[in-house]
């Protein structure tokens, strides 16, 4: 690292830093006498001295409880009309007795026919009305536990942090009750909430503990959200907006214990491996396991998994990657999503590549990552690497937040023919994967300070895994401060990262997609001899969040040529400076045509520390609702012409032109039966003749309040000037062989749901999928950097291009030597599908039974036609497996 970086790292660290200040939390006094409403300013409701009796979950409220209980009520609107009374009363109710927190609303309703209750399996949003509970139970004004019902009785909940309801975690899943009742005033929903299902600082005074409390109602014919305690569009924050309850008697701490063991039952069968003796036809396996959570005290709880299994997740959806950065899978896996905010760290809240992180949970169980020998006929290994255990620890210690995750995963052996025998080989080793974070909040939650580090260690014992890092590390300081009334928010972290291996390990690393130090040795430092790889990211941000209609924001982002975290994150590159600003107004009062619109100006700048490189863009992006609900969302950009050093991966920079581009989604009326949704995309063709069209219509039909299907087709044309293929040394000297590739995809996914109660339902899901790659000419990398994209490039000629008969390798005649490689030209056909029905038969305890089927293959020798590509997914050999798979909950 040079000594200008190092002092821009220094001054990052100090501004973090800087932005703590002394810690308060005030108290609100309690009352023996039940109140709700306006206290000193704020929204308050008071508990009753007497704690509660017996009530009954069934959307009555004829206990005698109850009517001890104080009213909250002059709900006030979010949207349409900001402000404004809420268009329908709402009153809540709440109790609290040693085991539970009690929640009453009775939601009126002028045209109770004309309520929607769309019934759906758990935790899907969808268009309805919906009664919500918000507790946080730390009163840290930054945390909040979510639980939401519709009239049907279809429940939601979720984690929220940061004082940001969009950082919501809807993974996180609580066992708790509620029932709902229509009558002729409207609708009633009751909540038991479990107190072991929340997280709370014990010791409380006689009087009882202060919680944040909010209650929220959505009224889908309208449009409108509204709330007991008003958060307005321009509020810049959410949790500390919450009102409280006084009284709250959570005076002793209970040791909490639940567990939900599971059994399964699985059956495999595919043709996908004919003749293949180590893949027979028919398989059938069987597996047990069990998740547990254990509440050391009532602020802090371990979380854990031996031996999971993930049989019900949605597999990840198809797709062509023609770039060298990895692509980016969504998690789906229960243990890792719930409470994923602890662990959760966006290194940069803009990149041109991706939703870079330091946690990248995926990475844990991931496939696994060394190859068998490809001369062998038959192979087998393990996909995906199996999760021996894993577990969370996540709490309070005092005033510091506490997230820990510990998880291993099994080494991996994969067998393959040899010689008439069998040989085995490590695919992947023996791993521990290790997060550890820390939080604390200042000056009543407006600052916080934080630090976080991972740590990922390899049991190497085998000479065929020496290509992997045998540990790697990283860490550091993340803060933030809010200004100006919670309106501004400056905030930034300073990373660090170490890996450590062979010289193999590290050389791999050092000429990845990520770093491409062969690009530039002696810059970039370039040592094939060294054992360990380190450097820094940091990034300052200061955001306009709220007050008024105008935002606004600046961030600088900085990461240096070592810097590596792919081992448990998600880094596409490094050695980079990236500057972005963006200014914009938004309104969410209606006008007369729009019920809301948002309008954003962004520029970014992206430069390389070292040697040429540089990425420069302007944006406009919109979003518009009308008033007939109808939406517009997108952006047009403009990227300038530059000079990218990763194009060619490792080769070198090379001049990108200039290129227009833009995106709208057009979306009708999501209140009716049938909608539509239009999405567009497309580029202008630039100086290299690369142009991009991308169509894909989605249709939404809820034929009965049941069910719904959703069918989203996408075609896309696309062509890439500047292909990379490959490269090679050739007599001495570096050659890149690139080409003018021209591609076609399309694929369907379909999704469909019916609910036949709100605990059991069923799911289907399918997406074929086929892409097409062909090159119209190819060429060799001449003069890299000329202004004239056909200077850069000498074009083989018809005679210069020799594919072998059966179309597998083609050899390619260049001014310094031949190049003989795979055949560069694809057709991609896959067809993924699966059925899951889930039945909650009681709270926490579910059973599954689930169909998936795939059909997957490349081939070498194109076809000439892209109909027939299609035509022949159908035909391609497909895997199907069976599972049953019951898991009980057992909890006090």
């Amino acid at each position: 690292m040079s000594k200008g970086q190092f002092r821009v790292a220094i001054t990052l660290v100090a501004l973090v830093v800087a932005s703590s200040a002394a810690y308060s939390q005030s108290s609100v006094a309690a009352s023996k006498k039940p109140v709700a409403g306006d206290v000193a300013g704020a929204r308050t409701f008071v508990l009753p001295a007497s704690r509660s009796r017996a009530v009954v979950i069934d959307g009555r409220f004829d206990e005698a409880a109850w009517a001890t209980a104080a009213v909250a009520s002059d709900f006030v609107q979010q949207s349409p009309q900001p402000g404004g009374s809420s268009a329908q009363r709402t009153e809540a109710r709440v109790l609290v007795d040693g085991n539970a927190i009690y929640v009453a609303l009775h939601l009126f309703d002028s045209a109770p026919d004309s309520i929607v209750g769309k019934l759906t399996r758990r935790d899907e949003a969808g268009y309805s009305d919906w009664a919500h509970v918000y507790i946080d139970s730390f009163h840290d004004r930054r945390t909040a536990f979510h639980f939401a019902v519709n009239p049907s009785g279809v429940k939601r909940d979720g984690y929220i942090s940061g004082d940001n309801e969009f950082s919501e975690d809807f993974g996180w899943d609580a066992v708790w009750e509620v029932a709902t009742r229509h009558d002729s005033t409207g609708w009633t929903a009751e909540f038991r909430i479990p107190l072991s299902q929340l997280r709370f600082a014990g010791g409380s005074d006689a009087e009882g503990a202060t919680w944040g409390i909010e209650f929220a109602r959505d009224i889908a014919r309208r449009g409108e959200r509204s709330y007991w305690a008003p958060i307005l569009p321009d509020a810049g924050s959410y949790v500390s907006s919450f009102g409280t309850v006084v009284g709250v008697p959570v005076r002793e701490a209970k040791r909490r214990f639940e567990m939900t063991p599971y059994t399964l039952a699985r059956s495999w069968r595919s043709a996908a491996y004919p003749g293949n003796a180590l893949r027979p036809p028919v398989m059938q396996t069987a597996a047990a396991g069990a998740d547990f959570k254990l509440g050391l005290t009532s602020d802090l709880t371990i979380t854990g998994t031996v031996n999971p299994d993930f049989g019900q997740v949605e597999a990840d959806p198809a797709q062509v990657n023609l770039t060298g950065a990895e692509t980016l899978l969504s998690e789906r896996r229960t243990f890792f999503t719930e409470g994923s905010d602890l662990f959760r760290y966006q290194l940069s809240w803009v990149t041109d590549f991706g939703d870079e992180k330091l946690v990248y949970t995926r990475r844990v169980g991931r496939a696994p990552q060394l190859d068998l020998p490809d001369a062998t006929s038959h192979t087998v290994a393990t996909d995906p690497t199996r999760l021996l255990g894993a577990t969370k620890l996540s709490g309070r210690l005092g005033s510091w937040r506490v997230g820990l995750l510990s998880a291993t995963t099994a080494e991996e052996v994969g067998e393959y023919s040899r010689l008439g025998g069998i040989a085995h080989q490590v695919v992947e080793p023996l791993t521990h994967y290790g997060v550890v974070r820390l939080g604390r909040d200042f000056n009543d939650g407006k600052s916080q300070l934080g630090f976080i580090a991972t740590a990922t260690n390899r049991r190497l014992e085998s000479a065929s895994v020496d290509e992997l890092h045998s540990a790697a590390y990283a860490g550091g300081v993340e803060g933030e401060t809010k200004l100006g009334g919670k309106n501004y928010v400056l905030s930034g972290y300073a990373f660090g990262s170490s890996v450590v291996g062979s010289r193999a390990a590290i050389a791999r690393t050092q000429t990845s997609f990520r770093h491409l130090f062969q690009r530039d040795p002696v810059a970039l430092g370039l040592d094939s001899a060294a054992t360990s790889l380190s450097g820094l990211s940091s990034e300052l941000r200061f955001v306009k969040v709220g007050g008024g209609l105008s935002r606004a924001g600046i961030t600088a982002h900085i990461v240096t040529r070592g810097f590596d975290v792919n081992d448990l994150g998600y880094l596409t590159r490094s050695n980079f400076m990236n500057m972005t600003a963006w200014v914009g107004r938004s309104r969410s009062e209606p006008t007369e045509h729009t019920r809301l619109w948002w309008t954003y100006a962004n520029a970014r700048v992206l430069r390389s520390l070292t040697g040429a490189g540089d990425i420069a863009a302007v944006n406009w992006w919109n979003r518009v609702q009308f008033q007939n609900y109808w939406e517009l969302t997108g952006y047009v950009e403009r990227v300038l012409s530059g000079t990218s050093y990763s194009l060619l991966r490792g080769g070198p920079a090379i001049r990108t032109p200039a290129r227009n581009y833009a995106t709208y989604e057009l979306s009708t009326d999501p209140r009716q039966r049938l909608s539509w949704t239009l999405n567009t995309s497309g580029s202008l063709k630039s100086a290299d003749g690369s142009w991009l069209a991308n169509v894909s219509p989605g249709l939404i039909f809820r034929p009965i309040d049941r069910a719904d299907i959703q069918i989203t087709p996408t075609v896309e044309w696309q062509r890439l000037g500047t292909q990379f293929i490959s490269d090679s040394i050739v007599h001495g000297a570096h050659n890149d062989l690139v080409g003018d590739l021209m591609q076609r995809t399309a694929s369907i996914t379909v999704r469909s749901s019916f609910a036949f109660t709100p605990a059991l339902t069923v799911q289907f899901y399918a997406q074929p999928f086929v892409s097409s790659g062909r090159f119209r000419r190819t060429g060799e990398v001449t003069n890299p950097l000329a202004s004239r994209a056909d200077d850069r490039v000498r074009y083989l000629s018809p005679g210069e291009i020799n594919t072998t008969a059966d179309g597998q390798s083609v050899t390619y005649r260049t001014a310094a030597g031949d190049m003989q490689l795979d055949n560069p030209e694809f057709d991609t056909r896959t067809l993924t599908a699966s059925a899951v029905l889930r039945w909650e038969y009681r709270p926490g305890s579910t059973l599954y039974a689930v169909w998936n089927q795939g059909r997957d293959q490349d081939a070498r020798v194109p076809s000439d036609a892209f109909s027939d590509v299609a035509r022949r997914l159908l035909s391609t050999p497909a895997t199907n497996v069976l599972l049953l798979k019951w898991a009980h909950y057992l909890g006090r």
